[in-house]
């Protein structure tokens, strides 16, 4: 038996480990109207497979042609049959189906007439199939004329993987579609998108999957749209889209017809019938109470005729129109309602009262959303419209739950407690309410089919928001021996920041107008076509170096709206500061942030060093970003090269820290003027001993002092200022002026152009001293330092922390000439600034697109 795949979203990659479970069988279903010279190349290419089917079926629609002639030629050489079926307009669709019911197969492998296999075709697909049982494998479609190549071509060999793949404007949705909006949701792994990858032409699905949704529909009989549809039931029941590049088809577009107005208005009126039945907001934009499946299925158990009354009356009080209702009780208590079964499109009647009748009524839903709901209760009419908002803005939420307040009693705030309620109180352990996504509840038919542990282990398993600022009101006859208690920190994370704020303002009195719980995600604009983008970085913290990358990415990008924590992005940014590699700190601000409908870009961002630190994070996942990003652009050099040390290959750009994109501000330069940034670590340094670092600095400072240099003592950070007074004492300078440029960019700015040199043992304090042309010393405590100071030609001005006794030696050497080392240095910034000027106009203009395209410019 081979198991179902259970995992988050679309997850599909856990099976790539899966050992082979089973040998199933396949048969290639292959409609044809006429087309037999293109039908003829096809069936050649099933002759050279390296994994043979087991049958082959070619369904005639029709043809004037005489395509069983075709199909008989290969009858010695494959197990192949033909049948016909007269054309009556009712599109490949049926077709499809009758090929797909004489297969007699395991497994249903589609492909159309004029698209010719590669050779790994067939092996391609099975090897998804034979790992898990739910999987609909979407293979790739090249487009090639095939006019010189003969049927006996192909079956020696594969000569159509050497022409010229052309790209054709068919206004459909493409592999061309399929790559840009995969490398967002990386590789369709994440979100609610791949249902749109299913492409008839090469697509297979067990056979069991496929019955139970009822194959193609034959109501497609115009130009399109019946492989989405069908992609889109099987998405809904709980099975998961595999792309599989490898999965190779030759489309011959040698005699398609021209895509004209004709064919355009074709398909415009096939869209509006999948709006009409895929209630995915990608079709369906708004919900409409008249379109055929609905958005939500409202599942509400009835304990006896009057809970029925009840249920509808609760229904019918909603806000939210979009909807069905699915009834599940004993006989007794629905009978009233089982002729609406019979006669009402939206009304469903489940007769039963185990945990078996429940999960039929789950499976008979169509909703893309289900809203379990205990009669019994009552909820703000907007509620489950605000739930459905909520998913539908942000595809990686499969589950909305709320708080419970009993009447006259408690307030039930936590998950656990939540669970314990629904245990004791939900009719067979459902919840007393939730709205979830219907393909998260039918992966797990084992647990379906119990439905009490069903549900703590789904919500323990998917993204839950949680409002805890919104309630369903329980009757107090429910008698729940349970105190109110606040939320646990589980519950905050799951609840969002918004909503926390909220919770904490009302406590204290300040109720402010409820809004969104999540943030609203997508290709959206803010006032002027402004873009907003979502910065992830070490900001708000009192940190200098991460305040002016900031203001440099913001002066970079003048026409995005760049924050963190956007409300309401276009763009997740990976932002400057050495973020990868960082014990899972940022990478997890990074996956709780991303959305398949965001583009994702990484702008000047460092590596910490594996030599160093170690591997501290799943690289893997910073590696599945990357890929999904429309540009990839670290700090320095070294950057690059750990990346490839922990196993990507893929190429990075080299675009330097945004900071140095700082204009220099118009302050005289003050000779003599040395500015100090140092920085204490505890011990984790080169050396392990910041008392040696500090030591040294308190010599240096003493003789230039003695020697007439002003210097002056910078911090960079908020928690510097001990450690300075402290480096101030040693130096028997408590005189020395001090800046606190944390506090201020522009402050740091200032003194820094002032400066004659900087010795710089904060990172920053180096880069903005290279931004303003001012000489510096590198003073290497960790290995990001290398990384930068390698970026602009300084490597050999470095004083490591363990060798500290060459610091006085490279002053001097700067001091006494500083312009070798400052043309050095500008000749690299000013490479870099245009660099970075040229990256932002180029997202720029990515990011204005509706097909934006990543790409790589190599520097020299």
């Amino acid at each position: 038996m081979i198991e179902r795949l259970v995992a988050p979203e679309n997850d599909f990659q856990p099976v790539r480990t899966r050992e082979r479970a089973g040998n199933l069988t396949v048969g290639v279903a292959i409609p044809t109207f006429n087309q037999g010279v293109l039908l003829d190349r096809t069936l050649a290419s099933m002759v050279s497979q390296t994994r043979s089917p087991d049958h082959i079926v070619v369904a005639d629609d029709g043809s004037t042609e005489d395509i069983a002639a075709i199909v008989n030629r290969y009858a010695g050489s494959l197990p192949i049959s033909y049948v016909r079926q007269e054309f009556e307009g009712r599109g490949a669709g049926p077709a499809r189906n009758l090929a797909a019911s004489l297969c007699d197969t395991d497994v249903y492998l589609f492909c159309d007439s004029d698209c010719a296999a590669d050779p790994e075709f067939v092996e391609a697909h099975m090897f998804w199939h034979e790992r898990a049982s739910n999987l609909v494998v979407a293979g790739s479609r090249l487009h090639v004329d095939s006019t010189d190549i003969t049927p006996e071509q192909i079956t020696a060999g594969n000569p159509l993987s050497q022409l010229t793949h052309t790209p054709v404007d068919d206004g459909a949705e493409t592999e061309d579609w399929r790559r840009w909006v995969g490398r967002r949701a990386k590789n369709f792994t994440i979100g609610d998108t791949a249902y749109r990858a299913t492409l008839s032409s090469n697509l297979s699905v067990g056979a069991g999957p496929f019955d139970e949704v009822g194959g193609f529909l034959d109501i497609y009989t115009e130009w399109g749209g019946e492989d989405t549809e069908l992609g889109w039931r099987l998405w809904n029941s709980g099975c998961f889209i595999v792309p599989d590049q490898r999965a190779i088809v030759y489309h011959q577009i040698q005699d398609d017809p021209p895509y004209d107005a004709t064919r355009q208005a074709s398909r415009n009126r096939t869209r509006a019938l999948m709006a009409d039945r895929i209630p995915h907001r990608f079709y369906r934009v708004r919900p409409t109470p008249v379109a055929t499946v609905p958005k939500l299925s409202w599942i509400i158990p009835v304990a006896s005729p009057d809970s029925l009354t009840m249920a509808f009356e609760r229904v019918a009080t909603d806000a939210f129109a979009d909807a069905e209702l699915v009834l599940v009780g004993p006989e007794a208590a629905v009978d009233a309602g089982k002729s609406l079964d019979k006669h009402s499109r939206r009304v469903k009647v489940v007769v039963g009262s185990s945990t078996s009748a429940v999960a039929e009524a789950i499976t008979r839903s169509d909703g893309e959303f289900v809203a379990l709901r205990d009669p019994r209760i009552t909820v703000n009419p907007r509620l489950v419209t605000k739930a459905v908002q909520i998913l539908d803005d942000d595809p990686r939420i499969a589950a909305v739950r709320v708080a419970y307040r009993v009447a006259n009693g408690p307030t039930f705030r936590t998950t656990h407690d939540l669970d314990t309620v629904d245990g004791a109180a939900g009719w067979e352990g459902l919840p007393l309410l939730a709205v979830v996504r219907k393909r998260e509840i039918m992966k797990d038919r084992r647990s379906l089919d119990s439905t009490s542990p069903l549900w703590p282990n789904l919500f323990d398993r998917i993204n839950v928001r949680f409002l805890i600022n919104d309630h369903a009101e329980l009757p107090s006859s429910l008698n729940i021996d349970l105190k109110s208690r606040y939320p646990r920190l589980g519950d905050v994370a799951k609840a969002g920041p918004r909503e926390v704020v909220r919770a904490v303002t009302r406590s204290v009195g300040k109720i402010r107008k409820q809004g969104s719980s999540a943030p609203a995600v997508g290709r959206t604009r803010s006032n002027d076509n402004v873009v907003g983008i979502d910065y992830i970085g070490y900001t708000g913290a009192g940190n200098l170096g991460d305040e002016a990358m900031l203001v440099a990415v913001r002066q970079l990008l003048p026409w995005a709206d760049v924050q963190r924590d956007h409300p309401n992005p276009a763009v997740i940014m990976v932002g400057g500061g050495t973020l990868i590699n960082g014990k899972g700190y940022y990478l997890t601000r990074v996956l709780r942030r991303d959305s398949p409908r965001l583009e994702k870009v990484v702008f000047g961002t460092g590596v910490r060093s594996p030599g160093y630190w170690g591997s501290t994070e799943d690289v893997t996942a910073w590696a599945q970003f990357f890929d999904a990003a429309l540009y990839t652009g670290v700090r320095g050099p070294l950057s690059q090269a750990h990346l490839a040390d922990f196993g990507y290959n893929a190429p990075v750009d080299v675009l330097g820290d945004p900071a140095l994109s700082l204009p220099r501000p118009d302050v005289a330069r003050v000779p003599g003027r040395v500015v100090v940034c140092p920085v204490w670590t505890s011990g984790n340094l080169h050396g392990g001993d910041d008392n040696v670092v500090f030591d040294g600095l308190a010599g240096t400072i003493r003789r230039l002092r003695a020697a007439g240099h002003e210097v002056v003592m910078m911090s960079a950070f908020n928690q510097d200022d001990r450690y300075i007074i402290d480096l101030m004492r040693r130096a028997n300078a408590a005189d020395m002026p001090y800046v606190p440029a944390h506090l201020e960019v522009s402050d740091a700015l200032d003194l820094i152009a002032s400066a004659d040199l900087v010795i710089a043992e904060r990172l920053h304090a180096g880069i903005l001293a290279a931004a303003m042309g001012t000489p510096f010393i590198p003073i290497e405590y960790r290995p990001k330092t290398r990384d930068f100071a390698q970026s602009v030609g300084v490597e050999d001005l470095i004083v490591r922390t363990d060798d500290f006794g060459a610091l006085d030696e490279r002053v001097d050497a700067v001091l006494n000439a500083p312009g070798i080392w400052t043309s050095t240095v500008a000749t690299a910034v000013e490479a870099f600034r245009i660099h970075q000027a040229s990256v932002a106009s180029r997202l720029h203009i990515q990011l204005s697109n509706p097909d934006p395209q990543p790409w790589l410019e190599d520097r020299a």
